[in-house]
């Protein structure tokens, strides 16, 4: 009775599709931290995602979690390929339901005291618009140790495809971010009409710039200590330095 729908669903197990996400207008290509502990998003030059970041390990700008290639889906990104997926399977059942019931009522008996008919309502079909990468980040990093070129927002200091740590470059301009910010405060009150969101505004970007002054101070000096530091006593943090082996080791000659 349901022959073309039964054909359809095996058809739809062994078939695989393919869904298209595209770059930014810089062909920077969206990716996200699969760390439940982070999630933050960031963008790598889609040439050197290919050629630069390899499969087996990349590195998160933000917290330097590590995971394959295939762990750095955006959220957005997995919505619109179910999407794309749940639109092929509506379309391609509701065409062979169709079939099916067309069929089943053109074998019924003609001029019978019962008559019995199946009937598929359609619904409008769902088509999924392209996807849409977002909008390009404002600040491009060039890892100094293999070249890969990546964007994020804030404060970020790992590179995608090395893991190299990039703390001082970010913490320059992070700093250069943060003058600009802070001198764009009275800008941004005066254009905000109501006085008390113009007040809570400015309040939100100074907290915000003294967070990633802490955080990019932070970054840095791990990155500074951990070149003059012998490698016994990198993972004791700033306060081993005051223990007798860590401080006899590491001083500076």
């Amino acid at each position: 009775m349901f022959e073309e729908t039964i054909r359809a669903l095996k058809k739809l197990g062994d078939e695989k599709s393919t869904v298209a996400i595209s770059t930014d207008d810089s062909d920077y290509f969206d990716r996200e931290c699969p760390s439940p502990e982070c999630l933050a998003q960031f963008k790598v030059l889609m040439e050197d995602w290919k050629s630069k970041v390899r499969d087996e390990e990349v590195f998160c700008p933000f917290c330097g979690h590590t995971a394959d290639a295939q762990k750095w889906w955006t959220q957005e990104q997995l919505d619109h390929a179910r999407d794309v997926a749940l639109a092929k399977v509506k379309t391609t059942l509701g065409g062979a339901l169709r079939l099916d019931a067309q069929r089943f009522n053109q074998r019924q008996p003609k001029g019978g005291f019962i008559s019995i008919s199946m009937k598929v309502n359609s619904i409008p079909q769902h088509v999924p618009i392209p996807y849409a990468a977002a909008a390009p980040m404002r600040l491009k990093i060039a890892c100094g140790e293999c070249g890969c070129r990546y964007a994020v927002v804030g404060a970020a200091y790992f590179c995608p495809s090395c893991g190299a740590n990039a703390a001082e470059l970010v913490f320059e301009l992070t700093a250069q971010g943060i003058r600009q910010s802070l001198e764009a405060v009275d800008a941004i009150r005066a254009a905000i009409s109501d006085a008390d969101t113009a007040e809570n505004t400015s309040r939100l970007i100074v907290e915000s710039a003294l967070q990633n002054s802490v955080t990019a101070f932070q970054r840095v000096a791990e990155a500074l200590h951990a070149r003059i530091a012998p490698t016994q006593c990198i993972s004791e943090s700033f306060r081993g330095l005051s223990s007798l082996g860590c401080r006899d080791r590491g001083r500076l000659r």
